[in-house]
């Protein structure tokens, strides 16, 4: 692999393990992750005119932490998707059932009336419960 060299010293991409190279318009871009330390660069190299002549500089960015939050953006986005979805799964089948117990009452018998108010109920706390797991996931 060949060295960048900036004033007569050689940086060996190679050492820290290089995951992707470029060329831009205006240059080379390096990225470069440190495996031992868990870091990752971005090396932008660029020519430009010294004197007439042409020198090149480098710009050795630590992008570790722009890193993390992409990764914890990506995170945060498939739970709450996960969440919605359970929400959702779970949510339909008691809102129907809720809707079919509240059209029942004129067709139950008086000793049924009971057993209806005790599956209304059943079907209400279910949904309480649906609540409190939503929020403690989030």
């Amino acid at each position: 692999m060949a060295p960048l060299l900036a004033g007569g010293v050689q940086f060996w991409l190679s050492s820290l393990g290089m995951l992707d190279a470029g060329n831009s318009s205006d240059g080379q871009k390096y990225l470069v992750y440190d495996k031992f330390k868990n870091l990752q660069y971005v090396i932008d190299r660029r020519t430009v005119d010294f004197k007439n002549h042409d020198a090149s500089l480098l710009f050795i960015r630590d992008s570790t932490a722009l890193e993390q939050a992409h990764v914890k953006i990506t995170e945060t986005k498939y739970s709450q998707l996960i969440i919605s979805t359970i929400t959702h799964d779970l949510k339909s089948p008691i809102t129907a059932i809720q809707g079919h117990l509240a059209v029942l009452p004129p067709f139950v018998t008086e000793k049924g009336q009971a057993y209806l108010k005790a599956a209304q109920l059943t079907a209400q706390a279910f949904e309480y419960y649906i609540y409190d797991l939503v929020v403690s996931m989030q």
